[in-house]
C-alpha cells in the first residue's frame, strides 16, 4: 500500500468472506477462517519463517482438535525446499534444478519416486505419482 507516495507494509486485512489475514514484514503470517464462527468452523494457519522469509513451519489450529504442524527444511543455500514433513511424521523429499528452479525429483513418504516432466516452458512441471 502506498501512503503519500511511499510504500507502507500492510499489517492486517479482513477478507470479504469473513476470514482474517495477518502479515508480518510484508509476508503472510496467519490466515484465520471464520474468525467469529463456531468452534467447528474456526481454523487458523500460522506460518513461521526463517531469516530469509522461507516458511519453516505451518501450524494448523482449530478450537476442537490439537494443532497439527508441517515442517519444511531447505537446501544449504536456503533457496529450495528439500523436505516437507507432515504432522504424522511422513516426509516427502524434494530436489530442484538449481539453474532453472524447476523441481527435478520428488520422493513420497513411502520412498516412491514421482515422475516429473517439464515442458518447454520451465514454469510448468507435471508430476505423476506411480500407482501400485
Amino acid at each position: 500500500m502506498r501512503v503519500n507516495g511511499e510504500l507502507q507494509r500492510a499489517h492486517a486485512h479482513i477478507t470479504p468472506w469473513g476470514g482474517g489475514i495477518r502479515l508480518a514484514d510484508g509476508l503472510l503470517a496467519t490466515v484465520t477462517r471464520a474468525p467469529n464462527g463456531t468452534d467447528d468452523q474456526w481454523h487458523q494457519s500460522t506460518f513461521q519463517r526463517d531469516d530469509f522469509g522461507n516458511v519453516r513451519q505451518i501450524i494448523e489450529s482449530t478450537r476442537s482438535a490439537p494443532s497439527l504442524t508441517t515442517t519444511v527444511t531447505y537446501d544449504d543455500d536456503a533457496s529450495f525446499p528439500s523436505t516437507v514433513t507432515n504432522a504424522a511424521g511422513q516426509t516427502t523429499r524434494l530436489s530442484f534444478d538449481r539453474d532453472w528452479g524447476a523441481p527435478d525429483g520428488i520422493v513420497d513418504p513411502n520412498g516412491m519416486p514421482c515422475s516429473l516432466a517439464t515442458t518447454a516452458s520451465v514454469a510448468s512441471s507435471v508430476a505423476s505419482v506411480p500407482t501400485a
